[in-house]
């Protein structure tokens, strides 16, 4: 970087699930409504049949029909069959009687059908229409089952621990005695419509609520669920603690707010406060690590990015070109830092997670004895290996490697290396070289996109896809989106963004394509991020200025699970 050219805890009690039961039957046909009584015709009313359990909790029976022509005695209402899932009430009762029947007797209560989509209504009563003295039957009671996705009833305590390190930070923990719970989570917000979700993993003995600005109230509510049964918890509030002490606010101009694409910007300054942090869509500051707290030698933070499952913050140290690089991880409510330098010897500039079965491995650029870095992998396990050095990648010459990212198409990483102007594509596995772009004499490729002067760190969009931060020769930087054509080994210029008026990065920078078609550009160590649209309009730039120099940067939809580059 500085060689001339570089230029939720979740305590868990099992108990019985108090479940609302459909107290509702009745007649049900296929299509979940009531059956209903037959007429009698000068004889006794027959009692309704039970027909088809149906889609819901049942609704309760209807009466028997009134009594026959010549003053029979209407019959007792038949029972309600217990329901299904969600159906509908049974019909009325019989049709008109006869003169002076006697009153039918009131059909039986249903027993209570299983939880459905929707609250059964009750059946109603059978009425009687001509006949003297023929009183209506009773239907049955109303059905109380709930729906197949609505709340079911349990009892949910939590409580919320903030952090002691970053204030913005709390961790939920919770009981219920909801039984078989298999899935959780966690809303919260500024006010009850909540708009956060933090997902619970069952395994784990805490859950964090990530993303909250500092100094203000948050409501969040604990739901549970057991198959398609969820049940949510009252809604309960925290107060978030006040900023770290000295974060440097942007400039923020904003062209139009409209067309932003939101979400988080995770990134670190490279040189001023030497911390990593996260703002949210407003840009205001929600979470922050300063790495001296682990190792005291450490400065000039190049790359932060988060684990896969959103719990963790790796934190590296490019110290280029003094070779000392070095690596912490702390947890995103600050606790358990641990320095992990020793497994990164020789780390420079950048470091990229893959996520398999295993966990998380890492991959990162670092010098070698020789004259050309290496490409080496940390593993889940603590172990390291080399991958690749990026000698094999090239006839001659030095090589400095300065950025890297995973492709996961075709399970490769590309790698940019400064020296040459190139960008190598490795097979992540056995470290064979794909191809080479850029490059001089070793260019695999040929076309307007084949060639630039200077880059760094880049957004691999696809197998043949990619975004590229190019830094220039001092006369301005861009973003380049080239298509890349395997087979006829040819680079095609798709897209290219330029400031106005230019700015001069010679040190890093970066770019992501974001996921409503934006894109992010970052002028590290110019201290500017412009966010443009896909017809080049500058949406937003932020700006600390040339002493708030930038690492890279990556915004993130969401605080939780893997990092969308």
């Amino acid at each position: 970087m500085f060689r001339p050219r570089l230029s939720t805890v979740l305590l868990f009690n099992v108990g019985v699930a108090v479940s609302a039961a459909a107290c509702g039957g009745g007649n049900a046909d296929n299509n979940g409504s009531g059956g209903s009584g037959p007429a009698a015709s000068g004889g006794t009313g027959a009692a309704g049949s039970a027909g088809m359990p149906g889609t819901g909790g049942a609704t309760g029976g209807t009466g028997g029909s009134t009594g026959g022509t010549t003053g029979g005695t209407g019959a007792t209402g038949g029972t309600g069959a217990t329901g299904g899932t969600g159906a509908t009430g049974g019909s009325s009762g019989g049709t008109t009687g006869g003169s002076a029947g006697t009153a039918g007797h009131a059909g039986m209560n249903a027993t209570g059908g299983s939880a459905g989509t929707g609250v059964a209504a009750g059946g109603s009563g059978g009425a009687t229409v001509g006949g003297s003295g023929g009183m209506p039957a009773t239907g049955g009671s109303a059905g109380t089952g709930a729906g197949g996705t609505s709340s079911g009833s349990c009892t949910i305590t939590s409580m919320a621990t903030q952090s002691d390190t970053i204030g913005t930070v709390f961790n939920v923990s919770f009981t219920t005695d909801m039984q078989g719970v298999d899935s959780a989570h966690i809303d919260f917000g500024l006010d009850t419509t909540y708009g956060y979700t933090a997902p619970v993993d069952l395994k784990d003995a805490k859950t964090m609520l990530l993303g909250m600005k500092a100094g203000k109230m948050y409501h969040y509510r604990v739901t549970v669920g057991s198959g398609a049964t969820m049940c949510s918890g009252p809604d309960q509030t925290v107060t978030t603690g006040p900023l770290l002490n000295g974060l440097p606010k942007p400039t923020i101009t904003t062209n139009d707010a409209t067309a932003l694409a939101g979400g988080f910007l995770l990134s670190e300054w490279y040189a001023g406060k030497q911390v990593a942090f996260i703002m949210d869509k407003d840009n205001d500051f929600v979470w922050w690590f300063d790495p001296k707290t682990v190792n005291a030698q450490f400065g000039d933070i190049t790359r932060a990015r988060m684990s896969t499952d959103g719990k963790a913050m790796y934190i590296a140290h490019g110290n280029v070109p003094s070779q000392t690089g070095r690596m912490v991880k702390v947890s995103m409510d600050g606790s358990n830092p641990q320095d992990l330098s020793s497994s990164f010897t020789g780390l420079n500039h950048d470091f990229t997670i893959v996520n398999d079965a295993m966990g998380d491995w890492i991959y990162y650029v670092a010098y070698s004895s020789g004259q050309c870095d290496d490409v080496r992998e940390y593993s889940p396990t603590g172990m390291g290996r080399t991958v690749v050095n990026l000698s094999k990648a090239f006839t001659s010459g030095a090589c400095h490697a300065n950025a890297i990212e995973y492709s996961k198409d075709d399970d490769t990483l590309v790698v940019s290396e400064l020296d040459h102007d190139a960008y190598v594509k490795i097979k992540r596995t056995t470290g064979d070289i794909v191809w080479v772009l850029g490059g001089g004499s070793n260019n695999d490729f040929t076309g307007d996109g084949a060639t630039w002067d200077n880059e760094h760190n880049c957004h691999v969009m696809g197998a043949n896809q990619l975004l590229m931060f190019n830094n220039g020769s001092g006369s301005g930087s861009n973003a380049i989106e080239l298509t890349l054509d395997p087979t006829a080994k040819t680079a095609t210029k798709k897209w290219e963004y330029t400031a106005s008026p230019a700015i001069a990065n010679a040190i890093m920078g970066d770019v992501q394509r974001l996921p409503n078609g934006n894109t992010l550009v970052t002028y590290s160590t110019q201290g500017v991020i412009h966010e443009v649209d896909a017809s080049k309009k500058l949406l937003q730039s932020l700006s600390w200025g040339a002493g708030g120099a930038l690492g890279y940067a990556i915004k993130r939809p969401t605080l939780y699970g893997p990092s969308p580059k």
